[in-house]
């Protein structure tokens, strides 16, 4: 939290805020896609 005081450095971590964000988005729709596909895998099997 100390870099914030140094001025410039506040948007860079906006933007890594925002690249975080975008990066969980992402992971998290990986991980919805990947549980529906083994749903549909397993109701294939039955």
């Amino acid at each position: 939290m100390l870099l914030l005081k140094k001025g410039g450095r506040f948007m860079s971590t906006k933007k890594k805020i925002k690249i975080t964000l975008a990066m969980i988005n992402v992971l998290l729709t990986a991980v919805e896609l990947y549980f529906q596909w083994q749903l549909s895998k397993s109701e294939n099997e039955l």
